[in-house]
């Protein structure tokens, strides 16, 4: 499987080591973004919208800055270039390693278990529905990020230019998600939901079936369209 990687710089050789690893990092991410979330909505009683957008919509510019520095770093330096991603990790943690304990030192005293799974077998049927969405969501957000440089490179369209569609993605899909806050607080979380996620699907099919800059424009509002429909 080693042959798997043409260019054996980076820190790991071999899939299965580096399908361990992601999985880690998966494990990881979950692990942050659940208290991340609760510490965020507790932040405003008025907003809640408003401030769990702009939490999810800073992830997303991450996201987008991604492809946008990664590919040319990637192209000039090979897999090693990998290990400067360690640098921004070590930054985040620092940062809420000290921030943290004085946000959190007002909070109320974390329930029992008891009562955290008493809630959870109350609410079973909503949590249901709201996790199938969250998973099918996820499912075509993630499946969309892994096939769409294929796509791009199926129609010879360069590294560069790739990595720059999808940061034009990915950017407008933040904004989408930070105007979402704002409808969600006027108009509803369910009208929201519903409407970007029906939106999604002919902008994306417009963005596939046109050339130019309307492919652009169609694969900007698709992005828009599909973080927006964050629940």
């Amino acid at each position: 499987m080693d042959g798997v990687f043409p260019q054996p710089d980076g820190k790991v050789h071999g899939y299965f080591p580096l399908v361990a690893l992601a999985a880690i990092a998966g494990l990881g991410t979950a692990a942050f973004h659940s208290p991340a979330s609760a510490l965020v909505h507790g932040l405003s009683a008025r907003h809640k919208a408003v401030f769990q957008s702009g939490f999810v919509a800073f992830g997303n510019f991450g996201f987008a800055l991604a492809p946008l520095l990664l590919v040319p770093l990637s192209q000039a330096f090979g897999l090693k270039a990998t290990a400067l991603l360690v640098i921004p990790g070590i930054m985040a943690a620092t940062i809420l390693f000290f921030a943290l304990p004085r946000q959190t030192r007002n909070n109320k005293e974390a329930a029992a278990m008891r009562v955290v799974w008493k809630a959870i077998r109350k609410s079973a049927r909503e949590l249901g529905v709201i996790l199938g969405v969250i998973s099918v969501r996820s499912a075509a957000y993630t499946g969309l990020l892994a096939l769409l440089p294929l796509y791009f490179h199926g129609r010879n369209i360069s590294n560069i230019d790739a990595s720059r569609m999808l940061t034009l993605m990915l950017f407008t899909g933040a904004f989408g998600g930070i105007s979402g806050g704002f409808i969600s607080d006027r108009w509803g979380r369910k009208p929201l939901i519903v409407g970007s996620l029906l939106l999604a699907t002919p902008l994306f099919y417009g963005f596939l079936a046109t050339h130019g800059a309307v492919s652009l424009v169609f694969l900007a509002l698709a992005g828009a369209a599909c973080f927006r429909a964050s629940p």
